[in-house]
């Protein structure tokens, strides 16, 4: 006679599900968010931090004005140390006008980076930001309210490189722009 075999039980799969809050409610503080082709964090200020591209094949970025994380819009008010670090492919970075932070390092190492536009708001732009970025030659700084360029900010960007800034600030920004590690060579002038 034959015997009929028992069909192996497969053990079900637990499966976690994901919290999902009622529409609004706000991501945790400090957790790292995939939004697009980029990581955030928010703060409990309800502002949110460009952490990183979720590739480093990007060729170029464009940083957002906002970002929307589970149906909350959040500023993006500054991009994070070492965001970019290393980042090889990269060639051009707009920075939009609701930052008000770059990052230490946060360009450091960009071989490739021709061109930075700087969004209206920026205040800082933290030290060696765009340090060893050797073929950077077009920086454009489009925000009236810079106070800090960071130690070291421009050592070794192109040595014809030109940093473009509004006209009434000329004479201001080339006084922060001053010693930050540039070729002598490198100009300011207004846009």
């Amino acid at each position: 006679s034959s015997v009929t075999p028992v069909p192996s039980v497969t053990p079900e799969l637990s499966v976690t599900p994901v919290p999902s809050g009622p529409s609004g409610s706000k991501p945790v503080d400090g957790t790292n968010l995939k939004v697009g082709k980029a990581y955030y964090n928010v703060s409990k200020k309800g502002t949110a931090k460009y952490l990183r591209p979720t590739k480093k094949n990007l060729q170029s970025v464009k940083i957002p004005s906002r970002v929307q994380i589970k149906g909350v819009t959040y500023e993006v008010t500054s991009i994070a140390d070492k965001a970019f670090i290393n980042n090889k492919k990269l060639k051009k970075v707009t920075v939009s006008d609701h930052i008000i932070r770059i990052g230490n390092r946060a360009f450091q190492g960009c071989k490739a980076l021709k061109t930075v536009i700087i969004g209206k708001r920026v205040k800082t732009i933290g030290k060696r930001a765009f340090y060893g970025d050797s073929r950077l030659k077009r920086i454009t700084v489009r925000s009236t309210a810079l106070e800090k360029v960071g130690g070291k900010a421009l050592y070794g960007i192109h040595k014809k490189a030109v940093i473009k800034v509004p006209q009434n600030k000329l004479s201001e920004y080339k006084k922060l722009f001053r010693n930050k590690g540039q070729k002598d060579t490198v100009k300011v002038k207004k846009r």
